[in-house]
């Protein structure tokens, strides 16, 4: 498989979680949803946008749409450093992509402020948390432990050989669905850099201060996701995995 193949899986799958799933949020809201009925279409829209995606482009590109993924990927020899810099740099820019066309469909939604409605749609639509409320520390664990539970599902279900690597895809949908529902209310349940930085950086560089603490934030969405994920890959990859498991990198 060449390379081309599996940078265009890994943009459409990350651009196609981060667009439908903030999508979904920002319809909600425009329909007078509950906060509730709101995190439910949330959940919804990203399990089942993620379950799509992973079935159409995993025996491609592993697909997986989430740097913290990438890295407990590479870490564990499954995929070399030059596809694991070309993946990072492919799904935060999907996500970026992703960002804008949000941006778009904030802003000709009907609204009479249209900058205004945008950005409060874009942060609406993005993973965000009360920073006045909740310590830094308590969301990086949070989202530590939502991105273990998460790559876990991964590794049993995906990598694993003795799992159907098309099995994981519904799985993988199912535990991001319920991983926000857990938590989405808290700490925006990211479980995923690309996926806050993208559309949150979209919503902080328009006109107005509609995300005062996005670099917090994304101290929170980088490091919470990326400890998790190394842990579950390593523990599933040292304890779990058959010894005579051979590896076939991506």
């Amino acid at each position: 498989m060449n390379r081309a193949s599996k940078l265009i899986c890994e943009f459409v799958g990350t651009f196609a979680l981060c667009y439908i799933g903030g999508a979904g949020v920002i319809s909600a809201k425009a329909a007078g949803a509950s906060e509730g009925m709101t995190l439910l279409i949330a959940a919804l829209a990203h399990g089942l946008i993620l379950f799509v995606a992973v079935a159409a482009t995993i025996n491609v590109s592993g697909a997986y749409f989430n740097p913290a993924v990438t890295i407990t990927m590479w870490f564990n020899k499954r995929i070399d450093g030059r596809g694991a810099i070309a993946f990072l740099i492919v799904q935060f820019a999907a996500a970026l992509a992703a960002g804008g066309l949000l941006d778009l469909m904030a802003i000709y939604g009907g609204s009479s402020d249209a900058w205004t409605e945008a950005a409060n749609a874009m942060a609406l639509g993005n993973p965000t948390f009360d920073t006045g409320h909740l310590a830094l520390p308590a969301v990086i664990g949070i989202e530590m432990m939502l991105t273990f539970i998460l790559v876990f599902v991964i590794w049993g279900a995906a990598v694993d050989p003795r799992n159907g690597r098309h099995s994981g895809a519904l799985a993988i949908g199912l535990v991001v669905a319920a991983n926000i529902l857990a938590a989405g209310s808290i700490t925006g349940a990211s479980m995923n850099p690309a996926r806050s930085f993208g559309p949150g950086f979209i919503a902080y560089v328009m006109p107005g201060d509609y995300l005062p603490h996005f670099w917090t934030m994304q101290v929170a969405y980088f490091i919470g996701p990326i400890l998790g994920a190394l842990a579950a890959g390593i523990i599933y990859e040292k304890f779990i995995l058959p010894p005579d498991e051979g590896r076939s990198p991506v």
